[in-house]
C-alpha cells in the first residue's frame, strides 16, 4: 500500500513525479486523495501530452505559412506547458479537498470567513480545470486540418481525452454547488464540446 493513516492523518507515499503506478495504486486505495478530481486533471495532463507528440511529429508545409516550423514548436510547447500544469491542478485538487473535508469535522475551529474561502477554492479548481481542457480542444480541433496524417489518431485521442477530463471536472463543479449562472455557462461549452467530438467519430 503507498497510502497510509497515522494519527487519523493521511499520507500519501507518492508526488507527481514518481511515475503513474505509485498515483494508480494511491487512486484505487481506500483514502480521500487522490480522488475524481485529480484523475480528472490527470487524464488532460495526459490527452495533452498526446497532443503535444501529435504537434512534435507534423512536418512543416510549405503550402500554409501558418503552419511553419515555428508555428509547430510554438504549439508543441504551450500543449507542453498545459500538460504540466494539468499536474499542478491535479496537485491542488487534492489539497482544496484535504482543506474541504478539515471544515466537516465537529471539533474545528475554523472560521467562517475561512471555510468560505475552502469552499470557494474547492469550487475553483474544478473550474480552473473544465476551463483549461475546453480552451485546449479548441486548440487541438483546429490544428487537426494541418496535422500530419500518419499520427492524426493520436491527435483525436488527445481531443477526446481532453472531452472526458472536461466531462469529469464538470461533475467536480457541480458536487461544490456553482451558480446556476455558472452551471448554465458550462452547460453550454459541454454542448459545444460534444459537436467536436461528435466530429471525429463520423
Amino acid at each position: 500500500m503507498l497510502s497510509t493513516s497515522m494519527g487519523g492523518e493521511y499520507i500519501n507515499d507518492y508526488s507527481y513525479d514518481c511515475g503513474i503506478k505509485p498515483y494508480v495504486n494511491a487512486l484505487a486505495s481506500r483514502i480521500p486523495t487522490p480522488g475524481g478530481g485529480s484523475a480528472s486533471a490527470v487524464c488532460a495532463s495526459i490527452g495533452l501530452a498526446t497532443g503535444t507528440m501529435s504537434a512534435v511529429y507534423t512536418k512543416p508545409k510549405k503550402e500554409k505559412p501558418s503552419l511553419d516550423a515555428a508555428a509547430l514548436s510554438n504549439l508543441a510547447k504551450k500543449l507542453q506547458e498545459a500538460s504540466f500544469h494539468s499536474l499542478v491542478l491535479a496537485q491542488r485538487d487534492e489539497e482544496a479537498f484535504t482543506a474541504l473535508e478539515r471544515t466537516w469535522k465537529k471539533d474545528n475551529d475554523i472560521s467562517r470567513t475561512e471555510v468560505e474561502l475552502i469552499k470557494k477554492q474547492a469550487l475553483d479548481v474544478p473550474l480552473e480545470l473544465f476551463n483549461h481542457s475546453y480552451k485546449n480542444i479548441v486548440i487541438l480541433d483546429e490544428f487537426l486540418p494541418k496535422c500530419s496524417k500518419n499520427i492524426i489518431s493520436d491527435a483525436k485521442v488527445s481531443i477526446h481525452l481532453l472531452c472526458g477530463s472536461a466531462r469529469a471536472a464538470f461533475q467536480t463543479v457541480l458536487v461544490n454547488k456553482p451558480s446556476v449562472e455558472l452551471t448554465k455557462d458550462l452547460q453550454a461549452k459541454l454542448k459545444q464540446i460534444e459537436k467536436i467530438e461528435s466530429g471525429l467519430i463520423q
